[in-house]
């Protein structure tokens, strides 16, 4: 038997691969936006389709995320985008700006792929270069804000919020390089500073960016206001921490030496008490 490619069958066997491409492409836009834009898009959501867009929606900033399958463009909606679609640019584009911003060293005071800084106050500067993202108030000593952890990773989550399970195992090494307070004499500081140092933590179901990453920070705050009145004092007092945490994805938690283990899902603890881990919570 013999078969015939008319004109529409064969743009149709061409077209196949062209569209499973762009949906690939449009997956790893939307992942990469997720980690890049962490403020706009702050959580994993699951992938919808309205013809002829794949999109996600992210319910905390109201904002939509879409690919057209007919244009191959990338847009926005919702939120601070308001009710008209915005169009970004074409998938290669935005796909190949994506890549860049997440390996190699923009700075910015308001954006980082594995850190939640859209609660973080002005001051922090953020810089990717390669699996290492560094954090600093660029050698100013700035007012304590309201939100002083400058990098919170939060967990993936489902389209109600609610954490799911990534099933990764993720150990945190943190290692203090310099701790110092200046203006003020605090007894036994370097004791406390020492109980830190190479503290180990593991975290079940770890969002999947954090894996085999450093944080690096470099920060200094200035606490004149809240102990410039204690006895003995010379302002300005201020605090400079510059440490490091590395993250390295393990195979179970409870076959580390890790000091303690935290279930991002069920929100259970557990101490490690002489090579044992005890169930805190």
């Amino acid at each position: 038997m013999k078969f015939s490619f008319t004109p529409i069958v064969l743009s149709l066997a061409i077209m196949q691969p062209v569209h499973a491409d762009l949906i690939s492409v449009g997956e790893q836009i939307m992942d990469d936006a997720q980690i890049v834009y962490r403020g706009l898009f702050p959580s994993n959501q699951t992938t919808q389709t309205f013809d002829p867009y794949r999109y996600r929606f992210y319910p905390s900033t109201g904002i939509y995320l879409g690919i057209n399958q007919n244009d191959a463009g990338v847009y926005l909606l919702g939120g601070s985008f308001g009710d008209t679609p915005v169009y970004v640019d074409q998938t290669d584009k935005v796909s190949t700006l994506l890549k860049a911003q997440m390996s190699g060293g923009e700075t910015s005071n308001n954006k980082s792929d594995i850190c939640d800084t859209s609660n973080i106050s002005d001051g922090f500067t953020y810089r990717r270069e390669g699996n290492t993202t560094y954090i600093s108030t660029d050698g100013q000593c700035i007012a304590i804000p309201e939100n002083s952890n400058a990098c919170e990773t939060l967990p993936e989550t489902d389209a109600n919020q609610q954490p799911i399970e990534t099933g990764i195992h993720v150990v945190g090494q943190t290692s203090i390089l310099k701790f110092e307070i200046t203006g003020l004499d605090v007894p036994g500081l370097d004791a406390i500073v020492q109980s830190q140092v190479n503290q180990k933590t593991c975290v079940i179901h770890s969002p999947r960016e954090l894996a085999n990453q450093t944080i690096h920070q470099d920060i200094c705050f200035d606490m004149t206001s809240q102990l410039g009145n204690l006895p003995g004092a010379t302002p300005p007092v201020t605090n400079r921490f510059e440490g490091t945490v590395s993250f390295v994805k393990v195979d179970d938690c409870f076959k580390t030496d890790a000091a303690i283990i935290t279930n991002l899902v069920t929100k259970e603890a557990w101490a490690n008490q002489n090579g044992n881990f005890v169930k805190v919570n």
